[in-house]
């Protein structure tokens, strides 16, 4: 324990400081100890990531008996690169970065965290996988106009 004036080291249980002589605090003498919040006050903390998604601030997540109540994890991880490979590559690649986020988030971060992240990357991907199927569709319908005029060719395309 160190005095809060001069910095010097304090003896046990001293009442004043032998370098400066000032009275050391009653509250300082008391010894601190570090207290880790629980996971429910850590994310009420954080609650700005969760601005979206309800969350039960007065349930103790911390309850081992309640891991049937939190919703599972998914990453969607590989529906997003599939999506990127072979429907919408912007959106695509948008979803695999919230993918890999939310798999880093489940390791470093409250689950709460890689929770909502894995959210994002699943909005994304009905996102993407909608715009998509939209355009392709979109895509049909010309080619479908353009039908007669390319029914017309082929006889001359291929010789007949």
């Amino acid at each position: 324990m160190y005095c809060r004036y001069c910095g010097s080291e304090l003896l046990e249980n001293a009442k004043f400081c032998t370098v400066c002589g000032k009275p050391v605090a009653e509250e300082q003498t008391a010894v601190c100890e570090r207290v880790e919040p629980t996971r429910a006050e850590y994310f009420n903390a954080y609650s700005f990531y969760n601005f979206p998604y309800p969350y039960n601030y007065d349930y103790d997540y911390d309850d081992r008996d309640s891991a049937s109540e939190i919703p599972p994890f998914r990453s969607f991880l590989a529906q997003n690169i599939l999506l990127t490979l072979f429907c919408c590559l912007p959106i695509g690649l948008f979803g695999v970065f919230h993918s890999v986020k939310a798999l880093r988030f489940q390791k470093t971060a409250p689950y709460e965290i890689a929770w909502l992240q894995g959210q994002i990357a699943q909005t994304v991907f009905w996102s993407g996988l909608l715009l998509g199927s939209i355009y392709a569709l979109y895509q049909l319908v010309k080619l479908w106009q353009e039908l007669p005029a390319l029914l017309e060719y082929l006889p001359y395309a291929i010789g007949v």
